[in-house]
C-alpha cells in the first residue's frame, strides 16, 4: 500500500479584515502578519450591538486562501461577575440554612496566607466538631457541617484566621 506524503507548506502570511455588516456600513480593518496566526484580538475598539463580518486570507508559496466570511453580533455587559476576585478582609458569614436539620453550610474568606481554625462547640463549651485546622491561601471558603451525630439545641461556631477572631450562633434542629 503506498503512503502519501504530503509536507506542510508553511504559512508566509495571514490577513484578517474585519468590519461592518454590511460593510458599506463603517470602516473595514485590516491586519497582516507574518506567517500564521492562531489567534486574534481586534487593534479597533468594536460598537456594542452590531453585526460584523471577518475573512481571513492565507498566503503560501502556491497562492493566496481566502475563509469567509463569518459573521458575529458584539453584544453589551449586562454585569460584571467579580466572586472570583481575592477578599481584601477576614470574615465569617453566617451559616445557611439555619435553622438547620441535619447540615448547613459555613462560609468564610481568608484575606493572606494563614492557619485556619473551625471549630464547633456545644452552649457548654465543649467541642463537638473540628471542621477545618490547616494553612489555607487567599480565597472564599464553604464547609459543609453535617451534624447528624448530635443533637438538637444551640451551637457556636468560631474562626481563627491568625489574629481574627469570630463566632456565630446556629441552631439545630431534629
Amino acid at each position: 500500500m503506498a503512503q502519501l506524503n504530503s509536507p506542510i507548506i508553511p504559512i508566509i502570511s495571514t490577513t484578517i479584515k474585519l468590519g461592518p455588516v454590511p460593510p458599506a456600513m463603517g470602516t473595514i480593518f485590516t491586519e497582516t502578519f507574518d506567517g500564521d496566526t492562531s489567534s486574534y484580538t481586534p487593534a479597533e475598539n468594536l460598537e456594542y450591538e452590531t453585526d460584523y463580518q471577518w475573512t481571513v486570507e492565507q498566503t503560501n508559496e502556491y497562492g493566496t486562501t481566502e475563509n469567509g466570511p463569518f459573521t458575529f453580533t458584539t453584544a453589551a455587559a449586562v454585569s460584571i461577575n467579580d466572586n472570583n476576585a481575592l477578599p481584601d478582609e477576614f470574615k465569617l458569614y453566617q451559616n445557611y440554612p439555619n435553622p438547620f436539620n441535619p447540615s448547613t453550610y459555613i462560609n468564610y474568606d481568608v484575606a493572606s496566607a494563614v492557619n485556619v481554625k473551625l471549630e464547633v462547640h456545644n452552649m457548654l463549651g465543649q467541642k463537638v466538631a473540628v471542621l477545618v485546622n490547616k494553612l489555607q491561601n487567599p480565597g472564599h471558603y464553604s464547609v459543609l457541617f453535617n451534624a447528624d451525630e448530635i443533637p438538637s439545641g444551640i451551637y457556636i461556631y468560631t474562626i481563627r484566621l491568625g489574629n481574627y477572631f469570630s463566632s456565630k450562633k446556629m441552631i439545630l434542629l431534629k
